[in-house]
């Protein structure tokens, strides 16, 4: 549903007074656009993503983030974890875990690899799998991330 939701991010970005949690919602903006084929618009929202404040750790995410895909395009991967963590979102906890062993046994990425580990440790967590989630999360450590240490 990411064209109903370019709406809501909109509105809130519009309506917001401090630039709290501005910075991922211009991110997540940038991602709607950029899945649904407008990739001019998707790049001017991920480098908005600056605006947001840098005390919040969802603002500094988006803003690292949004430097990388306004110069490049996601790839297969990065759309499948996104969707995968949408399904998160919508509290579809089996389907996400599902996706998520898929694309964890395929992917090479070793900072694609840890983020998947996270929202697999997220999504075995609302599963009632402590030992899986903790299992999960634990792993995220291992991989080598570079510049996603931070």
């Amino acid at each position: 549903m990411f064209d109903s939701a370019k709406y809501y991010y909109q509105k809130f970005i519009d309506t917001g007074i401090e630039n709290d949690y501005k910075g991922i919602a211009y991110f997540r903006l940038g991602l709607c656009y950029e899945l649904t084929g407008d990739r001019d618009n998707a790049v001017k929202n991920f480098k908005f993503t600056a605006k947001g404040n840098m005390d919040i750790d969802d603002d500094i995410y988006a803003r690292r983030k949004g430097e990388i895909y306004s110069s490049r395009t996601l790839d297969q991967n990065e759309i499948y974890l996104i969707t995968s963590f949408n399904l998160i979102e919508n509290r579809n906890y089996s389907a996400a875990r599902d996706s998520l062993l898929i694309l964890f046994a395929r992917e090479k990425s070793e900072p694609l690899k840890a983020e998947t580990a996270l929202y697999l440790s997220e999504a075995a967590y609302y599963l009632g799998n402590y030992s899986e989630s903790l299992e999960s999360a634990q792993s995220v450590g291992k991989f080598n991330c570079g510049s996603e240490n931070g």
